[in-house]
Parts: C-alpha cells; structure tokens; sequence
C-alpha cells in the first residue's frame, strides 16, 4: 500500500540536498527502489521533502541505508536538528 512521507529538515540547504542528489546520481541510485513521486523545496526553517512510496518498507530500506550513508558523506541536512518525518496515507496518484 502507498504511503505518502513528508520530512523536514530544520537547517537544511539545498546545497546539502543537491550534493546528496549528484552522488546518488552517480552511483546510478538516482531514482531509488520503491519511489513512486519526490518533491523538494525550501522552506521558512530548511527544507522539506515530499515523497510517495510503494511501501513504509521500501521508504525505510532507503532512509536507513543509501541515505543515510550519503547525508554522512556529505554532512547531514539540517545538522542543527533531527529530520521530522510524517507519514499519511495514500488515496490516489495522478500523473499527467
């Protein structure tokens, strides 16, 4: 079942996020497994991102595992404070 995840980054740039973007690129996980839709963008307090997944479990493969290891590489988004996840459920995904 699809899930809708929103995460936001209190502190985070999109220089951090970018460099997060270009080393998964590069590693050819640029569109990881699992993700249906992803949007970014700054907010008042950092940055947020909003995802549609397949499933919590595909969403948690990827935030515990290649992100993970690649906001290390780079320096964490928001490195002033943990990331704030909210889960919803999923009705519908339109797509032109």
């Amino acid at each position: 079942m699809p899930i809708g995840v929103q995460v936001d980054f209190p502190g985070g740039r999109e220089q951090e996020y970018d460099a997060i973007r270009r080393r998964m690129a590069d590693r050819g996980d640029a569109l990881p497994e699992g993700l249906i839709l992803h949007v970014s963008g700054p907010t008042e307090h950092g940055w947020r991102v909003l995802a549609v997944w397949e499933s919590r479990e595909a969403f948690d493969a990827f935030a515990s595992g290649p992100l993970r290891a690649l906001s290390q590489e780079v320096g964490a988004i928001g490195t002033a404070a943990r990331p704030i996840v909210t889960e919803f459920p999923v009705h519908d995904v339109l797509t032109p």
